[in-house]
């Protein structure tokens, strides 16, 4: 009997060890993706850098009038976007009352229902 424990336990000692061994070489295997989507990252970034650095050089060589220009711009377009907001707001709103209507006289109906019912029902007995 001790052959065939012995036996049993060193087969499932080996099962063991080739299950560690798949473990361990499907992290590896995690880690060097993990690695290589960092060095993507870092690349892409440093050309985002270099790409907006670029833009600014651009921008302070194309003179103070552009600036000013675009900062202009820029106001206008803040400015309307405020204005959307606070349209869309007031419309959030109206819907919302308009909801809260609807489900109250919905409500008001179902109480005027169950009421009437109860009172044919109880017509109904008397009669």
């Amino acid at each position: 009997m001790t052959g065939r424990c012995g036996k049993d336990s060193s087969s499932f000692n080996l099962g063991v060890a080739c299950g560690l061994l798949y473990v361990i070489a499907a992290g590896k295997n995690e880690v060097n993706k993990m690695v290589e989507l960092r060095t993507q990252m870092e690349l892409i970034l440093q050309n985002a850098k270099e790409e907006l650095r670029s833009n600014n050089a651009l921008l302070n060589d194309s003179g103070s009038q552009f600036s000013l220009q675009s900062v202009a711009v820029g106001d206008e377009c803040v400015a309307g976007m405020d204005q959307l907001e606070a349209e869309l707001e007031a419309e959030l709103e109206r819907l919302q009352l308009h909801l809260d209507s609807e489900s109250n006289s919905f409500h008001c109906n179902c109480i005027k229902f169950t009421t009437a019912a109860k009172d044919k029902g109880t017509l109904a007995l008397a009669g």
